[in-house]
């Protein structure tokens, strides 16, 4: 575990430049109280808009002259009741956001709890921020990716960085892709940008985050044909990053997929993310849209990787099986052999499962131009569509692959999802609630 670990100290380019007040002067981090990241946006707080109705709450907002932004539900077709049930708000504050969700914890309960409310979390990808994995390696021995099979097909929604077209997976069908949407400072929700290359910054330098969408929709192609992918982008450049409310959004705005028409097998979310929360309490905004997506697509799964900083501290939406949401599932990541927990892996008995997410090859972008000179400066890599890539971002789309392989009539991802865990093996340091998924297609 890397109890003493300093972000200053990162070998992520992606995490140094989110971290540079330079840069990004309204990002603020904390490593409490657990040895992982805890990256949000100064100054800002979210609130579970049903704990609004709370007079004590509302009084001590206005004395944090807290004002509201916007919500996370605004232009979305949802009724005025999921709205009052579901809903969080974005307030901008005068002070620290971490310490305004200290002092709110200490002044107001809400039937004997403290009210829903934290900083309003910061996201990249699997949460990079000291993976020693380090970067992509270009490779041109390629995986073989069946054609797309539309026969009883499953849906899978992939969120992450985007999608950089690829001539495999566009020649296998099946694919399409969407963008995100941020809450921008003027109250609206604006689309993300498209991923590219070089978009932030835009240094001639290819971006770290830049084809992880890509990569990781070739992983769940690679795992089950029947996947009819859309992938959905979230890449804020003004933070390097996305934010908790976007992804969490994008979750309500795809919650009904799969429900509808001939196709009801039921829906399969690939979310690249994993973050640590103050207090290590469960995210406000993730649990709001997975209580949403429970509701409206029971047989619905969200599968999401453990992170990589190797501590045991909760990362979120990876943890929330843990505290009674069935409808997801946490993925760590073990070593090329299968045989271990990989070095950089979170792991603890709030991880679901494993499977390996070390050297894992993939589909990726095609370009000579180099790395983020921080991430790799002595090399310049020829990527020619295809690398070999660690982290547990890489070992959670197996598993939302296989569970989407084990879709038939009558079998719900979910029930697939229940089904995998309560037969895979256990490993020996996971914890208590951690099996290894390492040949779970198999289950298909």
């Amino acid at each position: 575990m890397l109890w003493d670990w300093d972000p200053a100290d990162s070998p992520s380019s992606l995490t140094r430049r989110l971290l540079d007040e330079a840069r990004n002067p309204d990002v603020v981090w904390a490593v409490d109280p657990h040895p992982a990241l805890v990256t949000a946006t100064a100054n800002q707080l979210l609130v579970r808009r049903s704990h609004l109705r709370s007079a004590e709450l509302v009084h001590e907002l206005r004395e944090l002259n807290a004002v509201r932004v916007g919500s996370m539900l605004e232009g979305l077709s949802l009724s005025d009741e999921e709205r009052e049930e579901f809903d969080v708000d974005l307030f901008r504050l005068d002070g620290n956001a971490f310490e305004a969700v200290e002092h709110l914890h200490e002044r107001v309960l809400i039937d004997a709890l403290p009210p829903q409310v934290s900083p309003h979390h910061v996201l990249v990808p699997s949460n990079w921020a000291h993976c020693p994995a380090g970067p992509p390696t270009a490779t041109n021995a390629p995986v073989f990716i069946d054609p797309f099979d539309p026969t009883e097909s499953v849906d899978v929604v992939v969120i992450d960085s985007g999608y950089i077209e690829h001539p495999v997976l566009h020649a296998r069908g099946g694919v399409a892709s969407t963008r995100g949407q941020y809450l921008a400072s003027n109250g609206r929700w604006t689309p993300e940008p498209r991923d590219g290359l070089d978009l932030s910054p835009t240094d001639g330098l290819v971006d770290a985050i830049a084809g992880h969408g890509t990569f990781i929709a070739g992983v769940v192609a690679t795992g089950c044909a029947r996947a009819n992918m859309t992938i959905v982008g979230h890449r804020h450049i003004d933070l390097t990053a996305t934010t908790e409310l976007a992804v969490a959004r994008s979750i309500f705005a795809h919650a009904s997929v799969g429900t509808t028409g001939t196709r009801g097998s039921g829906l399969v979310i690939s979310c690249g993310y994993a973050f640590a929360t103050q207090g290590c309490v469960p995210s406000v905004a993730f649990e709001a849209a997975l209580s949403y997506l429970a509701t409206v697509n029971p047989g619905a799964v969200l599968v999401a990787p453990a992170g990589n900083e190797a501590v045991d501290a909760p990362q979120w939406p990876a943890a929330f099986r843990s505290v009674g949401y069935s409808n997801v599932v946490g993925v760590g990541s073990l070593s090329r052999c299968g045989t271990k927990i990989a070095s950089f892996s979170n792991r603890g008995d709030w991880v679901d499962c494993f499977a390996i997410g070390e050297d894992v090859v993939s589909t990726h972008i095609t370009t000579a131009r180099p790395m983020a000179a921080e991430e790799r400066p002595e090399t310049r890599q020829l990527f020619t569509g295809w690398s070999e890539w660690s982290g547990t971002s890489f070992a959670a789309p197996k598993v939302a692959a296989a569970i989407a392989a084990a879709v038939r009539p009558g079998v719900s991802p979910r029930d697939a999802a229940d089904a995998l865990l309560e037969y895979a093996p256990r490993m020996a340091d996971g914890g208590s609630n951690a099996g290894t998924a390492a040949n779970l297609a198999e289950l298909g």
